[in-house]
């Protein structure tokens, strides 16, 4: 589905452009900093995703606090993968990446089949089998892209 190297993770192809965004609340701030870059589907179909490249905390009583992404699981309480992936990161791209959903559209078009299953309010016991879900969608530039997706595989486990 996505390229991967010979330990079977994602090859992220950095553009060496990141940006920082800060989210407060009452107890401190968090500015995290996303990497942008490229990854390929394994039909050699580029994906524009972000990368979370660091997390730093700062609070009433702590200066500056930088978080270690590779052993630490949580900053505060707050679960490290609500920074690292939206819901197309989760599904397509092993909880490391945001992926908008131009880049989901580009993945779906590669690797999937529609199956043509519409919300009718049927019973989920007869929407037939299937590895991800989309839900709602629009078209842009002719292409549909999904506006969320899921997948019932726990891939990053």
């Amino acid at each position: 589905m996505i390229e991967r190297d010979s330990k079977n993770k994602i090859i992220f192809n950095s553009s060496n452009n990141s940006y920082n965004t800060t989210l407060s609340n009452s107890s401190g701030s968090y500015t995290l900093t996303y990497e942008f870059g490229k990854i390929k589907t394994d039909k050699g179909n580029e994906v524009n995703v972000e990368k979370l490249a660091g997390v730093s905390y700062t609070g009433k009583d702590v200066k500056v606090t930088l978080v270690d992404l590779e052993n630490s699981n949580s900053v505060n309480g707050i679960p490290i993968a609500q920074f690292m992936a939206n819901c197309h990161g989760l599904t397509f791209g092993d909880r490391e990446f945001v992926i908008d959903a131009e880049g989901a559209g580009t993945i779906l078009r590669d690797e999937y089949i529609d199956i043509g299953c519409q919300d009718t309010g049927v019973n989920p016991k007869d929407v037939p089998s299937h590895d991800v879900m989309t839900v709602g969608g629009s078209t842009i530039r002719d292409v549909w892209e999904p506006f969320h997706s899921a997948t019932s595989k726990k891939r990053w486990l």
